[in-house]
């Protein structure tokens, strides 16, 4: 968890302009090396989280903002509530998937999780390594598409509160 807190870290350092969560986020990674027992990982996760997303909207450019009108106010999984969240969803999904792949390609079981439950067909192994990868690799995706204009407002749909990610917005 401590990576995981490092890593968000780093792409809000580089980012960002949130200096003050920045080093909240230090805080909280060297605290994660120091916890007790996993009630206190996932509490010290759970409130760098909430810190990091807090400042997520920072990431963009605000030209980017302002032209494409939008908005981020908390990280939502299902259904997706904008346009950033259901990219970052489509980005987690597709990280998840590759590590599935290569936790059953090396033999392991990908239902014997160390951090997430293994509740029926939860790849709880492939989870548990993606935590480390979701801020360097599928936030940053994120961030970069955004930016570059490779991912636009236009490229969702949003019915009843409920944002996705149209074919265009899936082509490479």
């Amino acid at each position: 968890m401590s990576a995981k807190i490092a890593n968000q870290a780093t792409l809000l350092r580089r980012h960002g302009d949130a200096s003050d969560a920045v080093s909240r986020l230090r805080e909280l990674q060297r605290a994660a090396l120091e916890a007790k027992s996993l009630t206190d990982i996932f509490g010290i996760e759970g409130d760098a989280a909430a810190r990091y997303f807090e400042h997520f909207l920072t990431m963009l450019r605000p030209k980017v903002v302002a032209a494409e009108g939008l908005h981020f106010a908390v990280r939502s999984r299902r259904p997706a509530r904008d346009p950033i969240n259901a990219a970052l969803n489509l980005s987690y999904g597709l990280l998840t998937a590759d590590a599935l792949r290569a936790v059953v390609a090396c033999g392991l079981d990908p239902h014997a999780g160390f951090l997430h439950s293994s509740g029926r067909n939860t790849p709880a192994l492939a989870l548990d390594l993606v935590e480390e990868f979701r801020a360097p690799v599928a936030d940053s995706i994120v961030v970069n598409a955004f930016n570059n204009g490779e991912l636009r407002t236009r490229d969702f749909s949003t019915v009843l509160g409920t944002s996705r990610i149209g074919d265009r917005g899936r082509k490479p």
